[in-house]
């Protein structure tokens, strides 16, 4: 799998604070502190750090990435979907899917395969955030249809597996954009 390097510039922005920041809000605010945590972060770990602020523990912090090691207890050098088919038993109280590829993917990333396996096999019960590209491969600009995309399936998802949902929070930033919702069985 080919390596590379997220940009330091993106992961110190004022938006991608402003991310993590609501991020974990969010789980505090819900009462989703106590149990797992699955996340894409970088090797800056910028999301763990904010997870940590409001003490949750590292170890308890699940981090699958193939593309850069993450120095912390619970990261696993696979992509999100092969963490998720590999662990359909553990349950997560959230989960934040940082991804740098649009809604249908890329050769390594499947974020509508992996959304349905989070939650057709009820691996989420609490805040689930979810941030994508708003642009294909060729540079086409798809982030409205993407966003309508995303809340809809995960709309239809929650109403078929029984799922009580609400759409929290989510905006547009650059080329990106981010939705948080609320899953509780």
């Amino acid at each position: 799998m080919k390596k590379f390097k997220f940009s330091a510039d993106c992961s110190k922005s004022p938006e991608k604070k402003d991310v993590n920041k609501v991020y974990r809000d969010l789980v505090k605010k819900y009462g989703c502190v106590d149990g797992n945590h699955l996340i894409l972060d970088s090797r800056f770990k910028n999301t763990i750090k904010s997870l940590n602020h409001i003490k949750i523990p590292s170890s308890r912090i699940y981090v699958p990435n193939p593309f850069e090691e993450i120095k912390t207890e619970n990261w696993s050098d696979q992509t999100v979907g092969e963490f998720l088919l590999g662990n359909v038993s553990r349950a997560f109280t959230s989960v934040y899917l940082d991804y740098c590829c649009t809604l249908y993917g890329n050769e390594h990333m499947h974020p509508l395969k992996d959304i349905r396996t989070l939650i057709r096999n009820e691996m989420i019960d609490g805040v689930f955030g979810i941030e994508l590209s708003g642009r294909d491969a060729g540079g086409k600009e798809k982030k409205w249809q993407d966003i309508f995309k995303l809340i809809n399936t995960v709309e239809e998802l929650a109403i078929e597996n029984n799922y009580i949902y609400e759409v929290l929070d989510g905006w547009v930033y650059k080329q990106m954009f981010v939705v948080f919702f609320y899953l509780k069985q």
